[in-house]
Order: C-alpha cells, then sequence, then structure tokens
C-alpha cells in the first residue's frame, strides 16, 4: 500500500470506508489501497468515467460521474454490486447507512440499494409515501433513513429500531431538520418543536423531557444521546446516560449557551460568556475538569470521537 500511495499525484479529495481509501486526482480519476472487500481495490473500468465526488459506507464507495450516473464497489451485498445502480440516472448525491446507500436524483426521487435491513430497500409504505413528493435531504442512522421532503414530512424505511418505523412522524409536517444517533432520530419543526423515534435507549424516546423541548433552535448528538439547545440558551438532553443524556450534575453551569458539539460519548457546551462546560462519558471528553481554568474566552470548540480541542478568541 505505500508504493500506492507514494505514487500519487495531484490528489484533490480521499474519501474512505472502515478499511479502504479512494483518491480522486485533478484529471477526476480514481486510485484506492486497503482492504479489497471494504472497496481498497480499483474496478477495471471505473476509470473508464470521469468521477466527480465518493460517497461510502462501512464497506463500500458510490461514485458519481460527471454524467450523473454511479459506478459502485466494495462488498456486493452492502452497495458494491454494479448492476442494482445501472438504471439510475441524473443523481445530484448519495446517502449512506453502515450497510446501503440511496441515491437522490435531480427530480427529487430516491433510489435504494444495499443491504436490505439497513435501507438498501425502500419498504412499499415508504415507496408509496415517496411517489408524489420530492425529497430535499437524507438523513441516516447506522441502520434506517430519514428523508425529508420539501413541504417538511418525513418518510423512512430500514431496520425498525434503528429508526426505520414511520409511525412517530408520519402526520408531522413542518420538520426543518433532522438529526440522528447511531439508532434514532430527532426531527426539529419550524415552530421549534422535537420529534424523537427509533431506539428508546439511544435517543428514540423524549417522553421524560418532552415538556422542557419547546423553542428549539438545534440539536447536537453523540453516538446515543441528544442534547437541544433552546433560543434562551438552555440546554436539555435525552437518550443514554453513558452517552451524555445525563447532564444534571452540570445542568446550573448550562445557562446562556451559544453552541453545543459532540464526541461520540460526551458533550461540550460553549457559552456566551466564553465558558465551555463539559458532560457525558469522564474518560472520552466528558470530564473538563482538569482544564477548566484554560476553558474561558473559547471562540470554538473541535471534536475526536473520544477527546475535545478548544481554540480560544
Amino acid at each position: 500500500n505505500d508504493s500506492v500511495v507514494s505514487g500519487l499525484k495531484d490528489i484533490r479529495v480521499i474519501y474512505s470506508t472502515n478499511s479502504a481509501f479512494a483518491a480522486i486526482d485533478k484529471n477526476n480519476k480514481v486510485f484506492t489501497w486497503g482492504n479489497k472487500n471494504f472497496g481498497g481495490k480499483t474496478p477495471a473500468t471505473l476509470n473508464d468515467y470521469k468521477i466527480k465526488e465518493i460517497y461510502s459506507n462501512m464497506y463500500t464507495f458510490a461514485a458519481i460521474t460527471m454524467d450523473k450516473n454511479i459506478r459502485v464497489w466494495g462488498t456486493k451485498s452492502y452497495g458494491g454490486l454494479q448492476r442494482k445502480v445501472n438504471d439510475f440516472e441524473d443523481i445530484d448525491k448519495i446517502f449512506s447507512t453502515r450497510q446501503a446507500h440511496v441515491a437522490l436524483d435531480s427530480k427529487g426521487k430516491l433510489h435504494a440499494w444495499g443491504a436490505s435491513d439497513n435501507g438498501g430497500e425502500i419498504t412499499p409504505q415508504a415507496a408509496d409515501a415517496l411517489k408524489n413528493v420530492v425529497i430535499k435531504k437524507v438523513y441516516s442512522t447506522l441502520t434506517a433513513f430519514a428523508a425529508l421532503t420539501v413541504d417538511g414530512a418525513v418518510i423512512t424505511w430500514g431496520n425498525v429500531k434503528g429508526g426505520g418505523s414511520n409511525e412517530a412522524i408520519k402526520d408531522i409536517t413542518g420538520v426543518s431538520e433532522i438529526y440522528a444517533t447511531e439508532s434514532a432520530f430527532a426531527a426539529l419543526t419550524k415552530d421549534g418543536k422535537v420529534i424523537a423515534w427509533g431506539d428508546d435507549i439511544k435517543g428514540g424516546n423524549s417522553a421524560l423531557v418532552d415538556a422542557n423541548l419547546k423553542n428549539i433552535k438545534k440539536i447536537t448528538a453523540t453516538g446515543s444521546a441528544f442534547a437541544a439547545l433552546t433560543a434562551d440558551g438552555d440546554v436539555v438532553t435525552w437518550g443514554d446516560a453513558q452517552y451524555g443524556a445525563d447532564s444534571i450534575e452540570v445542568a446550573k453551569f448550562l445557562k446562556n449557551v451559544k453552541e453545543i458539539y459532540a464526541g461520540e460519548r460526551a458533550f461540550a457546551a460553549v457559552r456566551e460568556d466564553g465558558v465551555v462546560i463539559t458532560w457525558g462519558q469522564p474518560t472520552q471528553g466528558g470530564d473538563s475538569s482538569a482544564v477548566s481554568q484554560y476553558l474561558t474566552n473559547i471562540k470554538k470548540v473541535f471534536s475526536a470521537r473520544f477527546a475535545f480541542a478548544a481554540i480560544k478568541n
């Protein structure tokens, strides 16, 4: 692999699956390396096409060509089987779960492929709902998709426990944005309300805090918890306590918050006065007590999976 990488020149962007990389050079040619079962082997005919952009799930790559068709490679059952996408045309964007993809075309229609229990097959109920709508954007958990229409309705499919059931959201309109943990969704409406669904433990059940989920401005997610920011700068959390859903110990400090950042198991909030408050798994960014004296006058926070870094003004 070192020999492959050392010979690469004029690379403009690099993408990855769990165990492979794909690079596009300035001439729109693709070079891959890593585990071939994860997309690390370039298909023989791939570079007969000019590649515009590449998307990935854990096991496969899906590329959009300059003429808006799709080329795929990697594990066939998880989205790497080319014949599954040969009939898809005029594609603008691709979205992914862990083992599936869905493509959005220029007319706002969707085309899915990959593992059926991860959203690779649109259910009859969802397909029927998708017939007469135009899709604005698609969101995903690890195993399910949620499509947002231009009219603010939501249509879901995939693993039911992972957010693929439409029951909680089917009659809701006016949704402006959708957020996701690994196995749950939270929809934010234009009037600041929140509807959550999916795995109860991982953020799909907000019943305990529903009374506080009003006038919400933005939602941030760890792997299994949500943190909602109100227009007044308060914070509301729910989901798995081990992933930041339990904010009781820092609740009195979470006032006048302007931004919330998330790692895999912890949150970091920046207040209007520049002070940073953290909570969640202590050893993975949730405990900042050792550096709290430095977390003042903070401009922005960046997150890794298990750590945070802050830039001062």
